[in-house]
């Protein structure tokens, strides 16, 4: 497996991150009884001009993972973590975390948003180190979760 950062002017690159972001948020949809959750409203060009920090995981050819965040000069926001439906629970989400925190060696604190319901993501997160925040209920009706981890 293979991570490497995404070039969001790449069609191809762009592309594959839509599909991945489409089956790995239809099932965080489902996980917490909706629909439809924001990240399912996205479309290639405001993926593409969104102006977060993409990288992807590939197994061969295939991106099986994906991570962004957007940063300030004292923290780092996860805002999208994907994972293929065919490889949940393969440590793909650790390792993009990981990432995330080996590429930004300056920032000592993580924050990451999930729903409320999304147990898996849950445990990655508290697994890695975060601790619970607070709690909300965003404009789609999803109670989500904040998490974050100070190194």
């Amino acid at each position: 497996m293979t991570i490497r950062k995404i070039c969001l002017t790449d069609d191809t690159e762009v592309e594959q991150l839509w599909y991945l972001q489409q089956l790995s948020y239809r099932i965080e949809a489902e996980w917490n009884g909706l629909q439809a959750i924001p990240p399912l409203m996205d479309t290639i060009e405001t993926i593409r001009n969104c102006g977060e920090i993409f990288y992807a995981d590939f197994e061969q050819e295939e991106m099986i993972g994906a991570v962004s965040y957007m940063k300030d000069r004292e923290s780092v926001t996860v805002c999208r973590l994907m994972v293929h439906p065919e490889h949940l629970r393969k440590g793909v989400g650790g390792r993009l975390l990981q990432l995330v925190e080996e590429a930004e060696p300056g920032i000592s604190m993580f924050k990451v948003v999930t729903g409320s319901k999304n147990l898996p993501a849950i445990g990655l997160y508290t697994k890695h180190g975060y601790s619970a925040g607070g709690r909300k209920e965003a404009p789609a009706g999803i109670k989500l979760t904040a998490f974050i981890k100070n190194k």
